[in-house]
């Protein structure tokens, strides 16, 4: 007899990225997920998160498709809300993606993707890192 494990499977899939700064003009942070049957992510529960010291603090939340729209988060708003774009996830790409404009050096870190979900009466959480490099120019 076979029995399931209590571990639920939901996955993410994030890129690490290296770009010139003086040549790229956005970072484009895709969060995508496979969710099992027995999985749900409530409204809110995908979240893109910078390190900032030792913790990750939330730049974005999002919903599963059909949800509410996707918006930076209050005490991150005076430094992403004018050069970001949110795409949420749709029934055709279960992806949350966040794209950010006019580069500055700040940029440079550690992102993770959150997801809090529900399966078999548990809450779970997946984790995915990107690491955002610059790379430098050399000059003669």
């Amino acid at each position: 007899m076979n029995h399931l494990s209590d571990v639920s499977p939901l996955t993410l899939k994030t890129d690490d990225i290296s770009l010139n700064l003086h040549q790229e003009t956005e970072i484009v942070l895709n969060c995508t997920y496979d969710k099992e049957l027995n999985e749900d992510i409530g409204k809110r529960d995908i979240r893109w998160q910078k390190r900032i010291g030792n913790t990750f603090k939330d730049l974005a939340s999002f919903s599963p498709p059909g949800g509410l729209s996707p918006f930076i988060v209050k005490e991150m708003e005076s430094l992403y809300s004018k050069r970001t774009e949110l795409i949420a996830p749709t029934d055709g790409s279960l992806s949350a993606i966040l794209i950010l404009k006019e580069l500055v050096c700040d940029d440079v870190g550690e992102y993770r993707c959150w997801v809090e979900y529900y399966s078999n009466k548990a809450i779970n959480v997946s984790t995915s890192l990107s690491m955002i490099a610059f790379e430098g120019n050399n000059f003669s």
